[in-house]
Order: C-alpha cells, then sequence, then structure tokens
C-alpha cells in the first residue's frame, strides 16, 4: 500500500510508505 503523501517513519524501509505499512508511524500494528 504505497503512500507517497503518507508520513513515512524513520524506521521503514520504503520511503513512501503508507499509514498500513508495519513500520509506518500511523501503523496500527506498532511504529
Amino acid at each position: 500500500p504505497a503512500g507517497p503523501a503518507s508520513p513515512a517513519g524513520p524506521l521503514s524501509p520504503v520511503a513512501p510508505a503508507g499509514p498500513v505499512s508495519p513500520r509506518s508511524p500511523l501503523s496500527p500494528f506498532g511504529p
């Protein structure tokens, strides 16, 4: 789930990480 406008976390291996990314700050799975 990509989202270029999404706030990707610094720990995310993918820059345009969407909010559902396992490493996204908005992820329900955790930071």
